[in-house]
């Protein structure tokens, strides 16, 4: 298979991908439980992002992606072997510094850092069945190299504010930091059951100093899906190579404040 245009994006064989600046946003469509890749000059710069663990794809499948603008969407129908079907809508955008925390954010950061250091990627995760007592427990890895990593809740204002490493629980976005790079992983509050976080262990991860170190699973609120309903989940990753703290919590809360598109 030749390389196609999909919009953004661009497609070879099963591999979906988008320029950013001097980045490339990777997505195999063949193995979702991949996720998606943000990489520089060819290089992974966190890890795998946002992995759907529970969609398998048959090798000789037919995948029909396609695309509006700078969203790839792929869908995977229910079959006997497949009992839940699913859409993944991954949503890119380039943050813009369109509110007052980012505004004051860009006055205090060096001259050669703005907004256009954002980028941002929306995972809609739609789940249909057409069995009965299907319950899939859907769950969101990723495997990312950071040497800290924070959780935020929600504050009384609607903005994300940190929380203690006891409470949990609360947590419904996570910061982490690597080189003076950060990266955020959130979802919309009613989706979330838990986040969880744990070590690699595997001995391929402990090869190299640039490999994944943790385990980043967010467990996913699955409740009412039954035959021939429709659940939407909605998951989102924001980063930049700067210290840029604030725009990334800026553009999570927008996120999380958002209306779920209409093509979804």
């Amino acid at each position: 298979m030749g390389q196609k245009n999909y919009g953004a994006w661009k497609l070879e064989r099963t591999t979906a991908r988008l320029n950013w600046n001097d980045h490339a946003v990777v997505v195999d469509v063949g193995h979702p439980n991949r996720g998606f890749s943000l990489l520089k000059d060819d290089e992974s710069v966190w890890g795998d992002l946002l992995q759907v663990a529970q969609i398998s794809v048959a090798r000789n499948e037919t995948l029909d992606p396609y695309s509006r603008g700078t969203d790839l969407i792929l869908r995977y129908p229910s079959s006997e072997k497949r009992r839940v079907g699913a859409e993944l809508y991954w949503r890119w955008a380039e943050c813009e510094s369109t509110s007052e925390v980012d505004e004051n954010e860009a006055e205090e950061a060096d001259d050669d850092i703005d907004a256009t250091t954002i980028g941002t990627i929306e995972l809609i995760y739609s789940l249909e069945t057409e069995f009965l007592d299907t319950e899939p427990d859907p769950e969101v890895v990723s495997q990312v190299q950071g040497s800290s990593i924070r959780q935020f809740g929600i504050a009384a204002n609607g903005s994300l504010q940190e929380l203690p490493t006891d409470e949990t629980e609360r947590a419904i976005a996570l910061l982490v930091e690597q080189d003076g790079r950060q990266l955020l992983l959130a979802a919309i509050p009613s989706d979330v059951k838990s986040w969880e976080v744990s070590p690699v262990t595997s001995s391929a991860a402990a090869t190299s100093a640039q490999s994944p170190n943790l385990h980043i699973t967010c467990y996913l609120n699955s409740d009412f899906l039954e035959k021939g309903v429709i659940r939407r989940l909605r998951l989102f990753a924001a980063f930049g190579d700067c210290d840029c703290e604030q725009r990334l919590l800026a553009a999570a809360t927008r996120f999380m404040e958002s209306e779920i598109p209409l093509t979804a």
